[in-house]
C-alpha cells in the first residue's frame, strides 16, 4: 500500500515508505475518516523508521492491485504528428535585420572604456609594511560593492621576507576585523609550465573555497616588482568568477607598465590588457610602491573576430557583449567532426603556435558540485 500525505503535514520522503498489511492499513484509514491529521499519521507508523516486530512482520503479505475501472469502448482519436524539429532549432532562427552603421557595431571603444591602472606612492605603517587602510581605501572597488567583502593575500615567493611583509599585510588586516587569507607562490624553475599552471590553479581554487566572491580584493605582496610577477598577479585575479580586484605592492620604484605585455616566467600564459578581449579590464586594480603618483593608460585595440564561413550543419548564431560581436555556431552534425571543424578554424586564425589550454572539474567538485 502507498500512503501519500493527506495535504496536512503528514507527508513522507521516498526513503520512508514501505509495504503494510492490508489489514492495518484499513483500520488506520477507517479511523482516518473521523480524525483526517492524527489517523493519518497513526496509519504510517509502521513506515517511518522501518522497524517492526515480529508480530508486525506477520502482518505485512503480497498485495494485488485495485481492480481498474472499466475502459470506454468510444474510438480514440489518432494523435496528430507532430512537426520534427531540428536539434537547438531556437538557436538556429534566422536574426532580423539591424543597423550596422551605429558606434555600438563600429567602435567597441564607444562602449568600452580604455583600460588604465593607477599608481599610488605608498606611506608606511611604521616600519611594519604597507599602510593596508591606505590599500583599502585607494583601490578601486568592483561594481556595486560598498566595500571588500575579503582579503586574499598573495606573497610573491616564500622567501622569509617576502612572507613576511605578506603576513604584516594581514595582520593588519585582521586588526581591520577583515576576512583575511594567506597564499605563497612556489619558487618555480622557467622551464616549469606545469608548475606554473598548478600554481594557478590550486591558489584559485583555494580563494574560492575560501570564501573568494567578486568583492574580494587579491593583495600581491611582490618580491622584485617584474613583469613576470605582474602577469602572475593578473592571472590570478582573472580566474576566479569573472575577476576580482588585484592591488599590487611593491618595492620597486622602478615600475613595469601594467597595461603592456605581461608574461609569466616560462613563456606560456600572459595578459595584455589593451586586447578588445578583456573587455577593457585593466590587468591590476591598482599599484602601491615608492614612487611618485602616476596613471598607466592605454587605447583599447580593434576587435577582429573570427568570422567562419557558414558550412552544412552549422547555424550562425552570432550575439554581443559591450559592442564586440562573437561568432557563435550552432553545430548540428556529429560531435567528433565538430570538433575537428573547430580546431581548423581555430589553427587558421591564430596559426599553428596555438596551445590551447583547458581547465574544468577540480574547482567544481571541491566545492560539491561535481
Amino acid at each position: 500500500v502507498l500512503v501519500c500525505s493527506d495535504g496536512e503535514g503528514s507527508g513522507l520522503s521516498s526513503s520512508q515508505l514501505a509495504l503494510v498489511s492490508r489489514a492495518d492499513f484499513e483500520a488506520k484509514q477507517a479511523a482516518a475518516l473521523v480524525a483526517p491529521s492524527t489517523a493519518a499519521a497513526e496509519a504510517l507508523d509502521l513506515l517511518i523508521g522501518g522497524l517492526y516486530s515480529a508480530e508486525d512482520s506477520a502482518g505485512i503479505q503480497e498485495l494485488t492491485p485495485p481492480p481498474m475501472a472499466p475502459q470506454s469502448s468510444a474510438p480514440v482519436a489518432p494523435r496528430a504528428k507532430a512537426t520534427a524539429a531540428s536539434f537547438c532549432s531556437n538557436y538556429s532562427k534566422p536574426l532580423p535585420a539591424g543597423d550596422e552603421s551605429t558606434l555600438f557595431h563600429q567602435r567597441p571603444e564607444a562602449v568600452l572604456a580604455d583600460p588604465s591602472v593607477p599608481y599610488f606612492q605608498a606611506r608606511s605603517d611604521g616600519g611594519a609594511g604597507f599602510d593596508i587602510e591606505e590599500v583599502l581605501a585607494k583601490t578601486p572597488l568592483p561594481k556595486g560593492a560598498s566595500q571588500f567583502s575579503s582579503l586574499h593575500i598573495v606573497a610573491a615567493s616564500s622567501s622569509a621576507d617576502v612572507v613576511g611583509r605578506a603576513d604584516a599585510v594581514a595582520r593588519s588586516a585582521q586588526a581591520l576585523g577583515k576576512k583575511t587569507c594567506t597564499y605563497t607562490w612556489p619558487e618555480l624553475k622557467a622551464e616549469d609550465v606545469d608548475g606554473e599552471y598548478e600554481a594557478f590553479f590550486r591558489i584559485t581554487s583555494d580563494m574560492i573555497i575560501n570564501g573568494a566572491d567578486r568583492a574580494s580584493l587579491l593583495v600581491f605582496v611582490a618580491a622584485e616588482g617584474s613583469e613576470s610577477e605582474m602577469a602572475v598577479a593578473a592571472i590570478l585575479g582573472m580566474l576566479p568568477f569573472r575577476g576580482v580586484q588585484v592591488a599590487f605592492l611593491t618595492q620597486s620604484a622602478e615600475c613595469i607598465d601594467p597595461l603592456g605585455r605581461l608574461s609569466t616566467r616560462s613563456g606560456l600564459f600572459e595578459y595584455r590588457a589593451e586586447q578588445p578581449e578583456r573587455m577593457g579590464r585593466s590587468s591590476l586594480a591598482a599599484i602601491f610602491g615608492p614612487s611618485p603618483d602616476r596613471v598607466f593608460q592605454r587605447k583599447i585595440a580593434a576587435w577582429r573576430p573570427l568570422k567562419p564561413t557558414v558550412v552544412a550543419e552549422e547555424k550562425p548564431a552570432p550575439f554581443k557583449i559591450g559592442a564586440l560581436e562573437l561568432p557563435m555556431v550552432t553545430y548540428e552534425g556529429r560531435y567528433a567532426a565538430g570538433v575537428e571543424r573547430l580546431a581548423q578554424l581555430l589553427r587558421e586564425h591564430y596559426g599553428e603556435a596555438l596551445f590551447p589550454v583547458v581547465a574544468v572539474g577540480e574547482t567544481g567538485d571541491a566545492l560539491g558540485y561535481g
